[in-house]
């Protein structure tokens, strides 16, 4: 099932209303970093944007049809935009998150910051 959101833009004219999609995420945690993969599909790298304010981590995409030309008689795929928002922990070193798109699948790292990652003490006498 997709969540929808509303986001309500004020613009001189008039407010205008966007409906967005929540895109299914799984999130995983590896010994290095956390892992977030999105599925957005009909998302290229041109119509997303990662956006890192504080610590919220805000992953918006927008599906882009090239649709040929000629009449249109019917369609039934349509323009979606996509938006979820993350709180990110204080474990994770901000400055190294990475992100990359490969068929509408959008994978994010979160590294985690070196005094968080496990670590073997040694043993002395």
């Amino acid at each position: 099932m997709n969540t929808l959101t509303k986001e309500t833009t004020q613009s001189p004219e008039r407010p205008v209303e966007q409906r967005f999609i929540a895109p299914p995420v799984d999130i995983r945690e590896e010994p290095e970093a956390f892992i977030l993969v999105a599925d957005m599909p009909g998302v290229d790298k041109r119509g997303i944007t990662v956006r890192l304010d504080g610590t919220d981590l805000t992953v918006t995409g927008e599906r882009t049809v090239d649709y040929p030309a000629g009449e249109e008689l019917h369609r039934e795929s349509a323009r979606r935009s996509y938006r979820r928002t993350f709180e990110i922990a204080p474990e994770i070193d901000s400055a190294r998150i990475s992100a990359r798109v490969a068929d509408g699948v959008l994978t994010l790292v979160l590294p985690k910051a070196e005094a968080v990652k496990p670590r073997t003490i040694a043993v002395t006498d």
